[in-house]
């Protein structure tokens, strides 16, 4: 299997992180919103249901011979069975906050599972996806620490604090 839709947790721990933020580790940077969020303000059930339909407009191109229900991922199909609302995908927070790497790893297999259509590059979720991974990347142990601009003085400075 190369594609599959994933579960609602994942979803869920996404759109926690995109809301939220991270959870904080010693050395982690300011969380500031992705650009995406400010400019479109989903709720968290229109950013899942958004996520969700991408991925399994993915998945159904990868495999179209498979009906809905028949879908690589969860057992029984989230998306077909739930009566939670439209797409079948309703929010609901869960009991563990991603730490930015972990939020990084998890945008990458959404967006790997999500990238089996021609539309994929121009949608929503990809726009989404980066902008999150933009954010995820600024609040990472370390970056505001870390030098913006590299000089001569500046590497020497690091040279003398790493011997």
């Amino acid at each position: 299997m190369s594609a599959f839709v994933v579960s609602t947790e994942h979803i869920d721990l996404l759109v926690w992180l995109a809301f939220t933020g991270p959870r904080r580790e010693p050395g982690s940077s300011h969380w500031m919103e992705p650009s995406w969020m400010r400019q479109h303000h989903p709720t968290p059930d229109e950013l899942g249901r958004l996520l969700l339909a991408e991925n399994v407009a993915s998945v159904s191109h990868r495999y179209p011979q498979d009906r809905a229900d028949e879908l690589p991922g969860p057992r029984p199909p989230y998306w077909l069975v739930s009566e939670a609302g439209e797409g079948g995908y309703r929010f609901r927070q869960q009991p563990y906050s991603l730490t930015a790497v972990e939020g990084l790893k998890a945008v990458a297999c959404y967006a790997y599972q999500s990238c089996e259509h021609p539309e994929w590059k121009e949608s929503a979720a990809h726009a989404f996806c980066q902008a999150l991974e933009k954010a995820l990347i600024a609040a990472l142990p370390g970056m505001d620490a870390a030098p913006w601009s590299w000089d001569a003085a500046e590497v020497a400075a690091c040279a003398s604090t790493a011997s």
